[in-house]
């Protein structure tokens, strides 16, 4: 038992070795173009549309990838109790995030600085809404990471296809 473990540890960190390097690598590969084509005043305009989504986002979540990851681990060998905790941290996300992105659509209406980009933000609120359909937690909790590792690479190749046409 003991050498099973330990080879999951090892393939573990494998996986999130491979995960957080290609994330460097596909930063260093895009950023550099992106600077390019757009030049330093949008890349900044887009880096502030970012990371105001960004804080939305932290109220969107609410912490349900850390609560997700704890509970789903509690009881990842019992089906029956994993679903309800599956379901039950979904419906808070679910909720969290509406109410957050009703609150954020609100807010670029009514605010003139945000208005003056509204398209930029209605664009950033795919990022927010497609936000309830990452769970990793989930799988991260049951330790799958194998397959985090392989779909997240694979978002992570769209991406870049996407950026470079």
């Amino acid at each position: 038992m003991k050498a099973i473990y330990s080879c999951s540890i090892k393939r573990n960190f494998i996986y999130k070795s491979v995960l957080t390097i290609s994330t460097y690598l596909i930063n260093f590969l895009v950023f550099p173009y992106i600077s390019r084509v757009l030049g330093v005043e949008k890349v900044g305009l887009v880096g502030f549309v970012d990371n105001t989504i960004n804080y939305f986002l932290l109220f969107a979540t609410m912490g349900a990838s850390l609560l997700g990851v704890r509970e789903i681990a509690i009881v990842k060998d019992d089906l029956k109790k994993r679903s309800r905790v599956f379901a039950n941290i979904l419906g808070l996300n679910i909720l969290f995030t509406f109410t957050t992105l009703i609150i954020y659509l609100a807010l670029i209406t009514a605010i003139p600085k945000l208005h003056q980009y509204s398209e930029l933000f209605y664009i950033g609120s795919a990022k927010i809404l497609f936000t309830v359909l990452l769970v990793e937690w989930f799988f991260t909790g049951i330790e799958h990471f194998r397959y985090i590792t392989i779909r997240s690479l694979f978002i992570k190749l769209l991406y870049v296809l996407t950026v470079f046409i």
